[in-house]
């Protein structure tokens, strides 16, 4: 188990060597906005307190780079692909309304909502068939690419980060039994890493990360615990070029 190092002793640490002249940021201040838009995972779901979500911490992350960043988080709970695109542009227009300065960064975090209602199922007594999941995969990629032109038209500039989703069976390992019908969950990631291709935009690939550690998991729940909201914040970290607090072994 690891936790990360609080912020009060980084920025201790940075003055010290600073000789209390400067502050440990690397950028001069400006206002800019964090934005982070998804299904459970982005809204932190099951994070214990919401500060240990992976979004509040890749935003305190970020802050230690870049001064006067704002958490806009728009993740929904049980929120799946169809709910984050009818709401996407109203969350745009509210980024704009904040008057926090431009969406610089963004994560876009959606699909385990998806893989536990029509795409597929974990316990159900009638799964969807290899056909219909298929199907559904293709329609889940194409409403994916327009979230995501929608974002790049907001800000064409704007740092975006997509999630890979994990696999709560963890190869057998996990706590849920599998998912079905089985490849699925491949295809939905396929679908992501293609999205994120095809627009020049980045992958934190959390399925990868997660693979072989169940531990990452709520005890019997496709939910991250608070440790494996750290591991996708230091993914989404990586891939916006910010170094994370340091962890010590607890």
């Amino acid at each position: 188990m690891k936790m990360r190092i609080g912020s009060i002793l980084l920025l201790t640490i940075a003055l010290i060597g600073a000789g209390c002249g400067t502050l440990p940021y690397r950028h001069a201040p400006k206002d800019t906005v964090f934005g982070v838009f998804g299904d459970c995972y982005a809204a932190g779901a099951k994070a214990m307190p919401l500060s240990d979500s992976f979004a509040s911490l890749t935003a305190g992350d970020l802050d230690e780079y870049y001064p006067h960043i704002t958490l806009l988080n728009y993740g929904q709970g049980g929120g799946t692909i169809d709910s984050v695109k009818g709401s996407l542009q109203t969350d745009l227009d509210k980024v704009t309304q904040a008057h926090k300065g431009p969406m610089e960064r963004a994560v876009l975090n959606v699909g385990i909502g998806d893989l536990q209602s029509s795409c597929a199922c974990i316990v159900c007594d009638h799964p969807p068939t290899l056909e219909q999941g298929m199907a559904c995969a293709a329609a889940y990629k194409s409403k994916l690419q327009t979230c995501v032109e929608a974002i790049l038209k907001f800000n064409p500039h704007c740092d975006l980060v997509l999630c890979t989703i994990p696999d709560p069976n963890n190869g057998g390992k996990g706590i849920c039994l599998p998912m079905k019908p089985a490849g699925i969950l491949q295809e939905f990631n396929k679908s992501i890493r293609e999205v994120a291709a095809a627009n020049n935009v980045k992958v934190a690939d959390v399925y990868t990360a997660f693979m072989g550690h169940p531990e990452y998991f709520v005890n019997g729940d496709v939910h991250p615990n608070n440790l494996g909201h750290s591991v996708i914040a230091s993914l989404v970290d990586a891939q916006f070029g910010v170094t994370p607090p340091e962890k010590t072994a607890k």
